[in-house]
Formats: structure tokens, C-alpha cells, sequence
């Protein structure tokens, strides 16, 4: 039997006073939601450099190939990745050397060239063991933009990663070879490619393959697909002029899949749910308020958009609303995932 809000819930104040009401009639999410908020221009958001490289100083633990055939599959990737084929093969062979991937994230604000970061390395074939290994200098690129020239080259000596010794990184081991800047959005004019495309893709929060179906299906006119892995589009040249007017296009939020998520919009502190995302009774408690529930009463889940309303109503801050959920999240009070961005 469902129990209201009201009853399993109780908000305490820090005077001691007990307030509650009956908010069963508000909706747990928004009707419509705009194509602009599924979406991320691609300098809006920390981005990914990728790039193949080599892994030498292995004591034995590195890869084995026996033969070309083994390495071969991967002729297309070296070379777009400006790795020597038959140099890569002859180390390969030793055992003391391991093909690699190496990633670097850049942050959302960018950097100037020189700019050094952190990266990421593991292994791409048989190696199980990078310790003492030197990565060789490595050229990194955009992997929505792989014939761009590099943004970024990487070398040093590894660390393992904690109980995995196939993966590592290396401190400020990533550099910059041309700027990257952040661009405000709305600016869509400097927003473009060298070739004058525009790129996006689908927040974290909605970074599924049907959302990225249902977009694709209603607004192929103007945004088509690149990549459904990383929920990538791209909008030609001769297609920027509307893409304004398309990205404030209304969307019923019953369209999109249910994911259940709850996305934290932090520099807003707004708060977005998808999906039938529910909370059960837990002990909240921030900056003198508490929420309890009584054990006796039944403990059934209700709607998060019920609690979140109650505790507006009731005054409190969009921050504390934030804490409810990050706390409820915690407790595994929360059906749903948790996106913060």
C-alpha cells in the first residue's frame, strides 16, 4: 500500500517545530525538456585525448608476438595513430616492450600550448606487467576528430595504477602543442571546426543508445550521427544557421527512454530527473535540518520530485536539496543513478 510522503517523512526544524503536507499531486519531473539540455557542445566539457603508443623497459613482462600476423589486425590503427608499423612489430617480439593506449582528460576551461596533464596508460595486447616501463613519446588526438593534426604529445615513466598492473600514469606526462580555449556557448560563430561543422554530443546523463536513436530518428536534418559510443553528432556547415532554432525544440520527457537519473547541473544548482526515480525513508540530516521517518509506519519508496518539493515548500536551499540527494545516494536510499556535471 502506498504511503504517502507526509507520513513516513517528517521534517524537524532546529526550533523543534514538526511541519509536513500533503504533496501528492506534484509531478516528479518536468513535461518537456529542450533539445539543448540533452546536449553538450563539445569545448563545453572536459575532453578526452587518445593516441597509441610504446611501452619500453619491460623486464619480460611486456608483449610476445611471435609473428606479424598477431600485430597485423592492427596495421590501420598505427598508422593512424603515427606508430611504425615493422619498428612496433621487431620490439614487440623481445618481450620487454608493450603496445599501449594512452588517454589524457583536459579540463573544460582548456589550456594554452605548453599546458602539461596528467594521463592514463593500458595495455592493448598480452602485456600484464608495466612496472619500470617508459612510455616513448606519444602523439594524443580528439577521437571524435581523428584525421586533426595532434593536440597533445605524452612520455615518461609509468606508475602502476593500485592492484592493476596493466594500467598506470604519469604525472604532468601529457603537453599541449596548441591551445585550447573554452568557448562560451551562444557563440556558435566560434564554435565551429576548421571545416565549419559544429560537434555535440549527449550529456552523461542522457549518454544512452536509445536517446541517441530517438534524437538521431527526429532531428537527422540538421544533427547527424558520428560516433553512437560516444553519443556524438555533428551538424554541417550549411546547417549552423537553424541549429538555434532546432536546439530549443520542446521535447516530451515521456519520448526519451526512462533512465532513471538525477542529474546535478552544479554551476546552476539546478536539479533534473529522468525516469521514475524513487527514494525510500532514510535519516537526512544538513545544516540544522533533519529528515526522519517513522519504522513503525511502513517504509515504501515514493517519488524523489514529492520529497524534493516538500523540502522547497518548506524552505529549504537548492543546495540542501542537492545534500538530500548526495545524502540519499549514500544511504542507497535512491533508485536511480546520480549524474553531477
Amino acid at each position: 500500500m502506498k504511503v504517502s510522503i507526509s507520513i513516513i517523512l517528517t521534517l524537524v526544524t532546529t526550533t523543534g517545530g514538526v511541519l509536513a503536507q500533503d504533496l501528492s499531486a506534484i509531478p516528479a519531473e518536468p513535461a518537456t525538456i529542450r533539445l539543448v539540455d540533452l546536449l553538450r557542445f563539445r569545448d563545453e566539457q572536459a575532453r578526452v585525448f587518445e593516441g597509441v603508443g610504446l611501452v619500453t623497459g619491460l623486464d619480460g613482462s611486456g608483449d610476445r608476438l611471435k609473428s606479424e600476423d598477431r600485430l597485423r589486425p592492427l596495421a590501420g590503427v598505427l598508422e593512424r595513430h603515427d606508430v611504425p608499423f615493422l619498428q612496433t612489430l621487431d620490439l614487440l617480439k623481445s618481450g620487454n616492450s608493450a603496445l599501449v593506449m594512452v588517454q589524457c582528460k583536459v579540463p573544460a576551461a582548456g589550456g594554452t600550448e605548453g599546458d602539461q596533464f596528467d594521463l592514463t596508460v593500458s595495455t592493448l595486447l598480452d602485456a600484464n606487467d608495466l612496472e619500470g616501463g617508459v612510455l616513448l613519446t606519444t602523439l594524443l588526438r580528439d577521437p571524435l576528430l581523428p584525421n586533426s593534426t595532434p593536440t597533445m604529445q605524452a612520455s615518461g615513466v609509468i606508475e602502476l595504477a593500485a592492484e592493476i598492473s596493466s594500467r598506470g600514469s604519469i604525472l604532468d606526462g601529457a603537453q599541449l602543442l596548441k591551445p585550447i580555449l573554452r568557448t562560451a556557448i551562444g557563440h556558435l560563430r566560434h564554435m565551429r571546426d576548421p571545416d565549419g561543422s559544429i560537434r555535440l554530443t549527449l550529456r552523461a546523463a542522457w549518454r544512452h543508445p536509445l536517446v541517441f536513436e530517438y534524437i538521431n530518428s527526429k532531428f537527422d536534418y540538421v544533427l547527424q550521427p558520428v560516433n553512437e559510443d560516444f553519443g556524438a553528432f555533428v551538424v554541417p556547415p550549411e546547417k549552423g544557421a537553424v541549429l538555434n532554432d532546432v536546439l530549443k525544440t520542446l521535447i516530451p520527457i515521456s519520448d526519451l527512454p526512462a533512465v532513471r537519473r538525477v542529474v546535478i547541473d552544479k554551476a546552476t544548482q539546478s536539479i533534473f530527473t529522468s525516469g521514475s526515480v524513487m527514494v525510500r525513508p532514510f535519516h537526512f540530516s544538513v545544516d540544522g535540518i533533519k529528515l526522519l521517518h517513522d519504522p513503525s509506519r511502513g517504509a515504501d519508496a515514493q517519488p524523489l520530485g514529492e520529497a524534493l518539493a516538500m523540502l522547497e515548500d518548506l524552505g529549504a536551499t537548492a543546495e540542501q536539496r542537492i545534500a538530500f540527494i548526495r545524502q540519499a545516494d549514500e544511504a542507497s536510499a535512491l533508485f536511480g543513478e546520480v549524474v553531477e556535471q
